[in-house]
């Protein structure tokens, strides 16, 4: 391509943040809460990896804000959940929602899962927009939806884009304003695709025919859209990309919709460009294997 298509430069530039410094200011703080309130989430509660997160040099200021509350939770037990107790709220979310509680955090957001009129959903909250105006919020509505409706439309006959909803919506941090992703639960174990080792994905295809011809067909599509567009879905973060079971079958689920600009001279970290092409690679020894 010698001109990038316009849908695809829409979701390579994520909407400007709004707001001086102070607004910066709050938003940083409203992250502090947030790794407060999700830190029961947490699995590992060992005192060598809270220690580990409190020291070492690359350890993230999210990572190490839930490290000090783990502390104090070790000395005071249940000071974590009653933390979250005080931050969590559900009134004025726009649907029933009941036994909410966090059970994981990325880089840009916090998933909960809460039941529904008997159906188990998930609920991603993007943290950087937690707090901001009306208008940079409706502004990240319809870039995040335009990331999903991308996705779906590319992948539509490999059947893999898990259906979801973006709203703006008083997030259970505090009932502040924030754009919420969502789903329907998808119940584990979660075996991402790139993290599972090749013969446990080769052997769940082998069990279920159907999984081999969606492995195919998505790394066949992706090969295909980076050589046109230059860009694609992002296969770095973890859990993107899972191998479910399904109504007694095993099928494959993208569930985040983040995109990597592939152009040459994009401000890509050097990093994630070989980690992509890493994961790119993953991909072409699975349809071999897959194949042969």
């Amino acid at each position: 391509m010698t001109e990038r298509d316009p849908k695809i430069q829409k979701v390579l530039e994520p909407p400007h943040a709004d707001g001086p410094v102070l607004e910066r200011l709050r938003t940083r703080g409203y992250s502090v809460l947030d790794a407060l309130m999700t830190t029961p989430g947490r699995d590992d509660r060992r005192l060598r990896t809270i220690l580990r997160a409190l020291l070492l040099p690359g350890s993230r200021g999210y990572r190490r804000v839930s490290a000090c509350l783990q502390l104090v939770d070790r000395m005071f037990p249940g000071a974590a959940r009653r933390t979250t107790s005080l931050l969590c709220r559900t009134r004025g979310l726009p649907f029933e929602a009941e036994q909410l509680q966090p059970i994981g955090f990325g880089s840009g957001g916090t998933v909960f899962r809460f039941e529904s009129r008997g159906v188990s959903h998930v609920l991603k909250i993007y943290r950087r927009t937690m707090g901001r105006s009306v208008e940079a919020l409706a502004a990240a509505a319809d870039y995040y939806r335009a990331r999903y409706e991308l996705a779906r439309a590319w992948y539509l006959e490999c059947d893999v884009v898990h259906p979801t909803h973006y709203l703006i919506l008083p997030s259970p941090l505090l009932g502040l304003r924030a754009i919420g992703a969502c789903q329907t639960y998808l119940p584990g174990p979660l075996l991402d695709l790139f993290e599972t080792p090749l013969a446990v994905i080769i052997e769940k295809s082998a069990e279920h025919p159907g999984l081999a011809e969606q492995i195919v067909a998505f790394a066949r599509r992706t090969a295909e859209l980076r050589t046109e567009y230059q860009a694609g879905v992002d296969l770095i973060g973890r859990e993107n990309l899972n191998v479910i079971q399904e109504n007694g079958s095993c099928r494959l689920r993208l569930i985040d919709f983040g995109y990597i600009d592939l152009a040459p001279g994009a401000s890509v970290p050097e990093h994630r460009r070989h980690r992509d092409q890493a994961r790119a690679e993953h991909l072409s020894r699975l349809v071999e294997a897959l194949t042969s």
